[in-house]
């Protein structure tokens, strides 16, 4: 494309190649003494741009970390609130597998009537046993405000009472939902800080520059220091808002001074070396857009939840079906959710957004590695299931099917819940190309949402 753009013949080829190398050098000259002569002012802007950008990577590993773990260790708390003997029973199954998903979860405990009588695991947990927060107010004013909200609440990071420093998720039960009347207790569910700030990379930051973190329960800029000095918050030279499930904390950053060099023997460095690769720039300029474009054309991520898109999907489908050995089957789980339509006209687009990330976000929780979760649009899902049996993708329908039964998005005070309906469509048994096996998958789906009814 770029040759027959630009090269016609050799005459006038080299005849523009020559001039554009003349007003690029006088181009270069130009912009390499400029940037010579404003190295200090430039080099302090585009360090300080760096620092934010590594801040606000920062933020959103911490909320990815935080809001993953909330997800996965919500699911005992729905378990129990409809049916308490169930989770009492198999509780250190219940939780050893929480625990083992999640990313920073320390320890689980079950509180009937705000006593802790079960924690798992028990080692070096046993001091939390029988604890009563009625005694502890501190911890007791959580556990009444995640019962006054209804939803969970993120306390802390506070000093734990069997040693260490950890965030506590108080989840309130409710054994008369959707009412909430009829409370039973708590679920606490323990997330180390040390770990979990230390993989957001916040304390490897923080020896590079001044960081501070204060909201303690939540409290954004209101809320206690909990990391850093209270000095930081004074003049920060930026701040970031982290988003917590119910809250906020509030970052804040000076740079580092130690991080500034010699800017003047800078200056000299980026004179001598500008001049030296100055006339590959403009290749290296091109090259960039063209990877740049590639990259947008090849993307295979749904911007808004995150998952693989309909390209990913079908080209996986495709690699799978083609690759498949003889006697192997493989499934695909065409799912759609009822009652989407009602919650954008009622609650806004913005209210369905959020369902459809939650929606996301539960559904890859409950699905093992192996399997993939992409959405295809809309409120369209698709799993496909590698190396399986219809009995094997049979009962993983029935697990998603259960999972977003019981799963419900506070959004502004009100409780938003979907239906799903499932398609599901065997490979080579239904179809033996992907067009077909999803054509199948399709209407077996659309037969199954005649057959439900949602109730939002």
């Amino acid at each position: 494309m770029y040759i027959a753009e630009f090269v016609e013949t050799k005459k006038s080829y080299w005849g523009g190649a020559l001039f554009g190398v003349l007003i690029y050098c006088a181009v270069m000259v130009f912009v390499v003494e400029e940037l010579s002569g404003s190295i200090i002012a430039d080099a302090e802007r585009l360090e300080r741009n760096d620092v934010e950008d590594e801040a606000e990577a920062i933020k959103a590993r911490l909320e990815l970390f935080i809001f993953s773990d909330i997800y996965t260790a919500n699911s005992i708390a729905t378990l129990l609130s409809v049916d308490q003997d169930f989770v009492t029973k198999r509780f250190d199954e219940l939780a050893a597998n929480a625990i083992r998903r999640g990313h920073f979860i320390r320890n689980i405990g079950l509180a009937p009537n705000n006593v802790i009588e079960r924690v798992y695991p028990l080692a070096s947990n046993e001091r939390a046993v029988g604890l009563n927060f009625n005694d502890y107010p501190d911890q007791l004013r959580t556990v009444e405000q995640a019962r006054q909200q209804q939803s969970v609440f993120l306390a802390g990071p506070l000093e734990l009472v069997q040693g260490g420093m950890g965030i506590v998720a108080r989840f309130p039960i409710f054994v008369d939902f959707p009412i909430n009347e009829q409370y039973w207790g708590t679920v606490s569910v323990v997330i180390n800080a040390i770990p979990l700030l230390k993989a957001s990379e916040l304390i490897q930051f923080s020896s590079q520059h001044q960081v501070a973190l204060r909201g303690v329960d939540g409290r954004g800029e209101d809320g206690a220091v909990f990391w850093g000095d209270q000095e930081v918050f004074t003049e920060p030279d930026f701040t970031q808002r982290i988003e917590l499930p119910s809250g906020t904390w509030q970052m804040a950053v000076k740079v580092g001074s130690d991080l500034t060099v010699n800017w003047w023997q800078k200056q000299s460095i980026t004179r001598a070396v500008g001049y030296t690769i100055g006339i590959f720039i403009l290749l290296l300029i091109i090259a960039l857009v063209r990877s740049f474009r590639i990259a947008r054309a090849n993307s295979y991520i749904d911007a808004l939840t995150g998952l693989p898109n309909r390209r990913y999907a079908i080209r996986r489908l495709n690699r799978i079906v083609h690759s498949m050995a003889t006697g192997k089957s493989c499934a695909v789980l065409l799912m759609d959710l009822n009652g989407f339509k009602a919650v954008n006209d009622l609650h806004g687009h913005e209210a369905g957004d959020e369902l459809l990330r939650g929606v996301a976000l539960t559904m890859r929780a409950a699905l093992d590695d192996k399997n993939s979760l992409a959405r295809l649009g809309g409120d369209e899902y698709l799993v496909i299931v590698p190396d399986t049996t219809a009995k094997k993708a049979g009962l993983i329908a029935k697990s998603l099917l259960d999972t977003i039964e019981h799963y419900y998005l506070n959004y502004q005070g009100v409780e938003l819940h979907v239906g799903l309906s499932i398609g599901l469509a065997m490979c080579p048994k239904d179809a033996t190309t992907v067009s077909d096996l999803l054509k199948v998958a399709d209407e077996r789906m659309y037969a199954d949402k005649k057959r439900r009814k949602t109730t939002i």
